[in-house]
């Protein structure tokens, strides 16, 4: 009896050491278990503030989209005002409030804006193409050239680049209108006038050169109704000069205006048949209007005028492309390879 007790003794005595052991190793992983548990609720927090961030910016810049869709350049300026205050370099907030400086006559801001962006995003190619588009419209047509082609560079796949890159291309190899009273490249005589700003804009005194350069102050303000009737007014005063028409419709075409373009060339391609500029960029225009057959047949023209013209070969390609003739287009490509290297 007495050795069951000194048993029992022995039991009693050893359960508290086991029971604060197991005590021991169970609170510790309960702090280990909760300090991850903690862990994990920080890191899904950081997970959800952040998905709130993008949502609140995703759905910022489209409210700024939408307002500029329907010619509300305020309220698509204010909306992105709140964005960028927010996130300075959300890259397509960036480039939008671009076109709204342009929108309002602010060159030099949308200049310094897209400017921050290619240095935020030095490689990509949407931002090097918006970089190009605003130099060409205000007149600064061989650096727009140099980003034209590295939007290319970046992204080759892309048509519109390539499209843009060649239209850039034939427009700085477009020679100027010979020295006669009619040509509008000529150096004329300026006026001035005030273009509302408080700025005396110069004018050329030429009926034809003035008429020009009144269509591209109203490219630059959207007003491609009046454009057109500026430049329909400098081809009737030289109906003779084909370098008119060629770079009225090159012009529409810089500031994404390709039905004018076309408006443009049609009456162009009778008057002048055997001018390959005229039916090449005529092809261009309805290549961007997305009339793809009608582009090729322009196109072909150009060709059976001039086969030594590398950009004639490489915009034929595109255009097959689009038609789904890849065998064809790849033919064009390669002999527009060959020329250009030639």
């Amino acid at each position: 009896m007495s050795a069951n007790i000194r048993l029992l003794t022995c039991i009693i005595a050893i359960c508290p050491l086991v029971l604060a052991s197991v005590g021991c190793a169970g609170l510790q992983t309960a702090v280990q278990t909760d300090e991850g548990i903690k862990d994990e609720l920080q890191e899904r927090n950081a997970e959800a503030v952040e998905q709130f961030e993008r949502s609140r910016d995703f759905a910022e810049f489209n409210a700024a989209l939408a307002c500029w869709n329907r010619d509300d350049v305020a309220g698509c300026s204010e909306a992105l005002g709140k964005l960028l205050s927010r996130n300075p370099t959300h890259r397509d907030g960036m480039l939008l409030m671009a076109d709204v400086h342009l929108a309002e006559g602010r060159s030099r801001d949308a200049r310094t804006l897209l400017e921050q962006a290619l240095k935020e995003y030095p490689e990509n190619a949407q931002v090097k193409y918006a970089m190009a588009l605003l130099l060409d419209s205000i007149g600064e047509s061989q650096e727009a050239l140099a980003y034209y082609e590295q939007a290319v560079s970046a992204d080759p796949n892309n048509e519109v680049y390539a499209v843009g890159y060649q239209t850039a291309l034939a427009a700085v190899q477009t020679p100027a209108a010979p020295a006669q009273p009619a040509a509008f490249l000529d150096a004329a005589p300026m006026s001035g006038y005030d273009d509302n700003s408080g700025a005396v804009v110069e004018v050329p005194k030429d009926p034809v050169s003035e008429a020009v350069f009144r269509g591209e102050a109203c490219l630059q303000t959207g007003d491609a109704s009046s454009a057109l009737a500026y430049f329909q007014q400098a081809v009737g005063l030289a109906p003779d000069n084909a370098e008119i028409p060629i770079y009225a419709a090159v012009t529409s075409l810089r500031f994404n205006q390709p039905a004018l373009s076309l408006a443009i060339l049609r009456p162009a391609a009778e008057r002048f048949p055997r001018s390959v500029q005229v039916h090449r960029i005529l092809g261009v225009a309805y290549y961007r209007l997305g009339d793809f057959k009608s582009s090729q047949v322009s196109l072909q023209q150009a060709l059976s005028l001039d086969k030594s013209n590398a950009l004639a070969y490489f915009l034929m390609g595109c255009t097959l492309e689009k038609l789904g003739k890849s065998e064809s287009a790849d033919a064009h490509y390669r002999q527009a390879q060959a020329l250009r290297a030639k």
